[in-house]
């Protein structure tokens, strides 16, 4: 599979072909129909802002559809449609449970996972299913 990854700041953004792997424990595998790049892809790519490490897969907003889920992921099952969001909210506080994810009483203490390290421009992605919203519209993988 292919996807933009930020080898380092402030040059060119190539193209790389990345491998993948299977989910691990709480970790759902996407096949990507969608992804964004907003303004803090570009922090990133400009240098104001620091990612956790490089190489750095850009991309953090995104949807598709759940191929495999990997042990413990009881929310989601392949063929889902979810949403994708950085912003990790834990999916069981009073607010999330209340339809509010955006208030979660956990945030930012959410760990960061592989899919804040590995995002989602890439055509398939790990995420755990927690930050992950489910989606009724009509997105083919």
């Amino acid at each position: 599979m292919r996807a933009a990854v930020l080898e380092q700041p402030k040059v060119r953004v190539p193209v790389r072909d990345l491998e993948i792997q299977e989910p691990g424990q709480g970790e759902v595998l996407l096949d990507m129909v969608g992804a964004g790049v907003c303004h803090s892809d570009y922090h990133f790519i400009d240098g104001h802002m620091q990612p956790w490490s490089l190489p750095w897969v850009l991309g953090h907003e995104g949807a598709g559809v759940v191929r495999e889920i990997g042990p413990g992921v009881t929310s989601v099952a392949p063929g889902d449609k979810i949403i994708l969001s950085l912003d990790a909210m834990c999916g069981y506080c009073r607010n999330c449970s209340l339809g509010s994810p955006a208030l979660c009483e956990t945030y930012p203490r959410v760990p960061v996972t592989r899919m804040t390290l590995d995002g989602p421009s890439r055509p398939t992605i790990y995420a755990p299913p927690s930050p992950s919203r489910p989606s009724r519209s009509p997105m083919r993988a």
